[in-house]
């Protein structure tokens, strides 16, 4: 088989494995992308690859949408995909676009989970996500499966515990995701061999809210904390945060656990707080947006760990992306598939 088709065990009854037919939002070998004049969208797949499609007993469409008009365009790939069969289509979306909009904030106001999720819902495909942002958004959608990240958390708990800071990290940020069976790669270098073994190490969460969020994942580790926020009652912006008292922290090695990191702020004001502490910061993020780059936040963290849910400009040249280490998904989510296909079918 191509690089197109992944097998994997199956959980139904009877069947020994699941052959499933992967395509990636963009990948202009599998399909065309036409814009007509007055601005619409039309995808064309490539016919000659239509007999594999059929043959699939799953056609995942994976998506990491950036922009509103990928969109439309993961919706019609899905079409030309169907066609007019009752083929399953499970669409992986790494990171849920509209996730955050998950209400009317004020008056006047969309609303952009519900209004996506309708979306979706209409285009009759089996959407499957990894560390949603809000529990609150994925009531609009009619079946979708929410993966945790605990696995990825641990990976970066144990890549961080075993860094040796007086050595230099690799960067992963320039390389293309691990593919195939070999599970997400580390970025770090191990302590020295003479050592006792990896550090102790305390999870910290950047609010309360955090903390519950992942408590399936924080209950299973000894030292575990979280900072408040404070923020202006009239404007709603952060002013600062209250983090614990060094005599709180059991551990020299801390490591920053949330579902997404934007622009940076929140983390940027949890180091700054910490800074007279002399702890070692690192930062997990399921999602990293990295929207104001990664000077400043290198600046603060010994390591960044994320996975590669979001599609983002990885050059290698960027300030700061030495110290980044990528997660792969795909293996995650392909290994999730075959249960995915019993969810579909008992909708």
């Amino acid at each position: 088989m191509g690089s197109c088709w992944s097998t994997i065990p199956s959980l139904q009854s009877g069947v020994a494995f699941v052959q499933i037919y992967r395509v990636e939002l963009g990948d202009k070998e599998k399909y065309e992308l036409i814009k007509f004049p007055g601005g619409e969208l039309h995808v064309r797949v490539h016919e000659k690859l239509m007999p594999d499609i059929v043959a699939a007993d799953v056609v995942a469409v994976t998506a990491r949408i950036t922009c509103s008009e990928q969109v439309i365009e993961t919706l019609l790939l899905c079409d030309a995909l169907r066609q007019d069969s009752d083929r399953a289509i499970s669409l992986i979306l790494p990171y849920l676009p509209y996730g955050r909009a998950d209400r009317r904030f004020s008056g006047g106001d969309c609303f952009g989970v519900a209004t996506f999720a309708r979306l979706i819902n209409s285009a009759n495909v089996t959407p499957i996500t990894l560390d949603a942002h809000s529990a609150q958004g994925l009531q609009h959608f009619e079946r979708i499966q929410d993966l945790p990240s605990n696995h990825f958390i641990q990976q970066a708990f144990d890549d961080f515990s075993k860094y040796n800071s007086g050595g230099k990290g690799t960067n992963r940020g320039d390389e293309e995701p691990a593919s195939g069976n070999e599970g997400p790669a580390s970025g770090d270098e191990e302590t020295d061999s003479g050592a006792e073994g990896p550090a102790p190490l305390t999870l910290l969460f950047p609010d309360k809210g955090a903390r519950q969020r992942y408590e399936a994942v924080s209950s299973n580790y000894e030292n575990v904390l979280h900072c408040s926020k404070e923020r202006n009652l009239l404007t709603g912006k952060l002013k600062g945060f209250k983090v614990p008292e060094l005599s709180e922290f059991k551990t020299k090695k801390v490591l920053l656990v949330d579902d997404i990191c934007d622009g940076g702020g929140t983390f940027n004001g949890i180091a700054d707080s910490l800074k007279e502490y002399g702890l070692e910061l690192a930062l997990y993020v399921t999602h990293g947006i990295f929207s104001k780059g990664f000077s400043e936040i290198s600046n603060r963290f010994k390591r960044i760990y994320t996975t590669d849910s979001f599609a983002r400009n990885r050059a290698s040249d960027l300030p700061g992306m030495e110290k980044l280490t990528v997660y792969p998904t795909q293996d995650f989510f392909l290994q999730s598939l075959s249960k995915l296909q019993e969810f579909s079918t008992a909708s």
